[in-house]
C-alpha cells in the first residue's frame, strides 16, 4: 500500500509534536499544497506565498553550525519534485540551508535528530556518567 505525502509529514509532525526540546518548536508548515478558491489564492500570493517552498522549515541552525536552516520536501517512495520544488530546494542549499526529500518517517527521525545532535549528545552523555 502506497502512503500518501500528506500521512508521511502528519507522522512527522506527531514526532514533532511530542519532543521536548525547544528547538522543535522552530519547525513549521508552509501551506502551499492547500486547495483554495481563487480569491483566497490571489491574496496568499500577495501576502508572499511563493510556489515550491518546502513543507517544512526547520528556523534554527544545526548544532554544528553546518546549517543556519532545513527545507524538507516530503514526497511518496516515487513522487517526483516540481520544477519549482527543485529550484526552492537549490536555492535553499545554495544559501546555507540543509534541503533534504523525505520520503518516509524513519528517514525524517533519523535526520532531524541528526540535525540537532540529539542522538550524538545521548551517546557523550552515556559515556561519561558514572
Amino acid at each position: 500500500m502506497k502512503i500518501s505525502e500528506f500521512a508521511i509529514q502528519s507522522a512527522c509532525v506527531e514526532y514533532i509534536n511530542m519532543q521536548q526540546d525547544e528547538r522543535f518548536k522552530l519547525i513549521f508548515a508552509v501551506p502551499n499544497g492547500m486547495k483554495s478558491s481563487a480569491r483566497a489564492a490571489i491574496r496568499a500570493k500577495k501576502e508572499g506565498l511563493r510556489a515550491g517552498v518546502s513543507d517544512l522549515i526547520v528556523l534554527c541552525p544545526s548544532h554544528d553550525k553546518k546549517y543556519h536552516s532545513a527545507a524538507l520536501e516530503f514526497k511518496t517512495s516515487t513522487g517526483k519534485l516540481s520544477k519549482s520544488q527543485k529550484e526552492f530546494l537549490m536555492l535553499s542549499e545554495k544559501h546555507g540551508s540543509l534541503s533534504a526529500i523525505i520520503r518516509d518517517v524513519k528517514q525524517f527521525v533519523d535526520l532531524i535528530n541528526e540535525y540537532f545532535g540529539i542522538e550524538e549528545r545521548a551517546a557523550k552523555e552515556t559515556q561519561n556518567s558514572p
